[in-house]
């Protein structure tokens, strides 16, 4: 027998063994190789060159151009998001949903997620003279009714995904596939209605996102109708005062997540912490903020103490820009630690001493240390906020702090 055909014969069968008994994790693999267990990888890898296995696959890169969402689109119930015919049609507007998600820079899922909120993914102006994303200001009309062409679907959908990234309180985040700015952005093309953040604060969340049922109607048990029909409503007409429970149609965000949106970028490729240093902390910070379950050991290295100075030099670490050097990063102390660190290494900056706070600064106080999120507003992130005592803070994105500052560090 021809000595390469044996050896491709013998190559096919190890990497079919292996394939086939590769034990599967709780991370995302490709074929059965545990993409979590670089020795895995790296065995995998092995087995191809030595066995000249032709074209050479690379296991753990995911393939970024979605074809479907077919077979996605479940909520936390494990139901479906969905129709069939849903499915079909988002499948088939796609292309324009990702063209104008281009020209915006946002993740496509957030376009056809408003489509189908505004206007059930219809391709035609209502009488309503608002056009298919409901433009009440008729800022990009006229809109006549009827049916429209694909040049105008093309025209009213891109206009729609500038509208709903500039909604966005940090609208450069939506590129990454941030999840509160993502959220933030469809609250605000509803309206931001203050008697969400009411709402929100009584179900225990700090963002009035988090109480827009237009939202984040069926996301948990605490938002949907069915299991909190007294606490849960929403404002159904125009200029009227909320109504209890609230509907029982699925919030935006999330359809965007049963879309696959959650963990995505606007290329439709799952998302990383990306940019210089100064924004990979702002996308930590807010990603903290957003996933925020209670649990503040995560970040005081499970010491049960006030965990400020922890939270801030954890979500350093994580962008890259420790503030200690070691195995032990975590700083525990505002005055002990942080500042005569960063004094050491030139980034510490007194307040009134010239230097011009920005994005990505640790902001030092009397005995509190938080993160500078937008140098225009003072908007903050930090851990360990709130009148309560260590264990029943939270962290939260505030403008609380503004003129109160005794000194930023920069990162070094």
């Amino acid at each position: 027998m021809n000595r390469f055909f044996f050896r491709t014969i013998i190559g096919f069968v190890v990497v079919t063994l292996l394939v086939a008994f590769i034990p599967l994790q709780n991370s995302y693999a490709v074929g059965s190789v545990d993409c979590a267990d670089e020795a895995s990888v790296e065995a995998y890898k092995l087995f191809q060159s030595s066995n000249d296995i032709r074209p050479f696959y690379e296991p753990c890169v995911e393939e970024c151009s979605v074809t479907s969402v077919a077979g996605i689109g479940k909520d936390y119930k494990g139901q479906d998001v969905f129709t069939a015919a849903q499915i079909q049609t988002i499948n088939e507007n796609k292309p324009v949903y990702e063209e104008a998600a281009k020209q915006a820079n946002i993740p496509w899922q957030m376009v056809a997620v408003i489509h189908l909120r505004e206007s059930g993914l219809r391709k035609d102006n209502p009488s309503n003279g608002q056009g298919i994303y409901q433009d009440y200001a008729t800022l990009n009309g006229p809109y006549p009714t009827g049916a429209v062409d694909d040049a105008e679907f093309l025209r009213q959908t891109v206009w729609a995904a500038n509208f709903l990234k500039n909604k966005a309180s940090l609208p450069g985040l939506l590129a990454t596939g941030d999840a509160g700015q993502v959220k933030d952005a469809f609250f605000g093309y509803n309206g931001r209605a203050g008697v969400y953040k009411t709402q929100a604060e009584s179900l225990g969340f700090t963002e009035a996102y988090e109480g827009s049922p237009y939202t984040m109607n069926i996301a948990d048990e605490k938002r949907d109708p069915a299991t909190n029909p007294t606490g849960w409503g929403q404002i159904k007409s125009d200029g009227g005062s909320i109504v209890y429970p609230a509907n029982t149609d699925h919030g935006a965000f999330v359809m965007y997540t049963a879309l696959g949106g959650a963990g995505v970028s606007s290329d439709g490729c799952t998302s990383a912490i990306t940019g210089t240093s100064r924004e990979k902390i702002i996308q930590i910070a807010t990603q903290e903020l957003n996933s925020w379950s209670g649990d503040y050991k995560k970040y005081s290295e499970n010491v049960a103490t006030d965990w400020c100075a922890y939270f801030a030099s954890w979500v350093y670490e994580q962008a890259g820009v420790p503030l200690l050097s070691g195995s032990r990063s975590g700083v525990a102390s505002v005055s002990m630690g942080l500042v005569p660190t960063a004094e050491s290494h030139g980034a510490y900056h007194a307040a009134g001493s010239g230097y011009t706070p920005q994005a990505g600064d640790l902001v030092i106080y009397d005995g509190h240390v938080n993160i500078l999120i937008d140098p225009a507003t003072f908007e903050t992130i930090g851990g360990n906020e709130g009148d309560a005592n260590f264990e029943d803070t939270n962290i939260k994105k505030t403008t609380y702090w503004q003129g109160k500052a005794l000194g930023y560090i920069s990162p070094y």
